[in-house]
């Protein structure tokens, strides 16, 4: 996680579960102080596209924009506890195992409490320049990690033997469609 707020926020342990990787994430003690300010923007960039935001910012003027901004935040802790959980496993695909997650799912939540469908995480990478590798990820968030959490993580992981939902494979290329990223919609990234 080198060059990202993580680095100086979070150590990061690697384990093998069967065929699955478990990706233990601890906060470093006093760490938090020194980066609220980027963790906080890193946040935010999930729920709103940091490129709206400076629209809005420019249209509306700071208060309305972060009223705004804040209308997207979820207000009880089970759901913020799960937001930040899909967060840092995002961050920690991207930065650690170096995978695109081109679509910020937070962005598309029907309400501020409540979770969306799918798999938590789909990244992209290509191996070698040729093929096409897909990671889905199963974030979860608890104050104790048990048995019980790892197998319903090994479980939703296991599913559809594995791979990706035709559900959230979908939403990812139509998100990227409306962005105009036909290509990596295609896998032609």
């Amino acid at each position: 996680m080198s060059d990202h707020v993580f680095q100086h926020w979070l150590t990061a342990s690697e384990n093998n579960v069967g065929r699955h990787s478990l990706v233990i994430i601890s906060e470093k003690d006093g760490a938090r102080t020194g980066i609220i300010a980027e963790l906080r923007a890193t946040v935010r960039s999930h729920y709103v596209d940091p490129e709206l935001t400076a629209k809005r910012l420019a249209f509306l003027g700071a208060p309305k924009t972060a009223k705004l901004i804040r209308e997207h935040l979820p207000t009880t802790k089970s759901a913020r506890s799960g937001d930040l959980g899909e967060i840092l496993a995002t961050e920690v695909a991207e930065q650690q195992l170096h995978y695109a997650v081109p679509v910020r799912r937070l962005r598309w939540k029907d309400g501020r409490n409540m979770a969306l469908r799918g798999d938590d995480i789909i990244g992209i990478a290509r191996e070698k320049k040729s093929k096409l590798m897909f990671l889905k990820g199963e974030s979860k968030s608890r104050a104790a990690l048990s048995a019980v959490v790892l197998d319903e993580a090994g479980a939703a992981l296991d599913s559809d033997r594995g791979r990706p939902t035709r559900h959230s494979v979908i939403f990812v290329a139509e998100r990227l469609r409306e962005h105009n990223k036909n290509d990596l919609a295609q896998g032609n990234h």
